[in-house]
């Protein structure tokens, strides 16, 4: 005989044949089980009229990029640095213009001596420079050891620079001398041709009359073609030694100028440089 897992219904009048316990157990079951379904529909209904109500946020999540409109700047503070002293107290009322801290400026200050430094080091510069390019002598107000360093480097640069105009100087009077070595020369043996053609022209009868040996009146031909010779090569060389002196006078110009131009074009730097450390030294203090 098969159990038959179905539950088992009874009736109102089948308690009366049950004893006491399990009548008042099956007796209570119904109204447990209204309760919960009480509780359920109000919880239903209760959720329902909240969401009548309650207003929900919602949130839609999505990837993009942002993109700046005009340029990034970054913001921070101007100078950086530890809190060396806080001289206030909490609580304490300030006005403006008060210094409620002090920031240790080892940094700064150390930043700020080495603008100064740079700033005299470029200042006897700029006055050597200017003295370099204007040719004139080496005067400053200022006695500083950037000052006495530039003289020297002014004086040295000077040696430097006459030593070299000196050379070149030496080169164009050596070409001078030989000039005028080469214009001497071709007069000398201009006489020299006149004496021997005059020697040669009283040669002549002699040798037609067996007077004069003529081994000796081709001698004298031979010596007068060579002083010819000797005068034609030393004109020839007059348009070499003046090229030459030219030359060498561009060259000592040239010298001069590049001198002067360099020291302009340092002059310049110079300034340039001098502006920027004084921004950077104002900055610091």
């Amino acid at each position: 005989m098969k159990k038959s897992n179905q539950p088992i219904e009874f009736e109102e009048k089948d308690y009366e044949f049950m004893n006491s316990l399990s009548g008042a157990i099956l007796s209570r079951s119904p109204s447990r089980m209204s309760t919960v379904i009480k509780i359920w529909l109000f919880s239903f209904f209760a959720f329902i009229l909240w969401a009548s109500f309650a207003s929900i946020d919602e949130i839609t999540r999505g990837d993009g990029d942002v993109i700046p409109y005009g340029q990034n700047q970054i913001i921070q503070n101007l100078e950086g640095g530890i809190v060396d002293e806080i001289l206030i107290k909490e609580g304490q009322t300030v006005k403006a213009g008060d210094v409620i801290l002090k920031i240790k400026n080892a940094k700064s200050f150390s930043s700020s001596q080495a603008n100064a430094m740079k700033s005299r080091e470029l200042e006897a510069k700029s006055v050597r420079l200017n003295a370099e390019a204007h040719d004139r002598p080496y005067k400053t107000n200022k006695i500083t050891l950037q000052s006495e360093l530039e003289e020297q480097l002014y004086n040295s640069n000077k040696i430097e620079f006459m030593a070299r105009d000196n050379s070149l100087f030496k080169q164009i009077q050596q070409r001078k001398q030989e000039y005028k070595e080469a214009q001497a020369r071709i007069r000398t043996l201009k006489k020299s041709l006149e004496f021997v053609s005059e020697e040669i022209s009283m040669t002549a009868p002699m040798v037609r009359e067996g007077v004069k040996s003529k081994v000796d009146f081709l001698k004298l031909k031979r010596e007068a073609n060579g002083i010819e010779n000797d005068i034609e090569a030393a004109s020839l060389s007059l348009p070499r030694l003046a090229f030459a002196i030219d030359e060498y006078k561009s060259k000592r110009r040239e010298a001069k100028q590049l001198f002067i131009n360099t020291a302009k074009k340092r002059v310049k730097y110079c300034y340039s440089g001098d502006i920027t450390t004084q921004n950077g030294s104002s900055r610091t203090q």
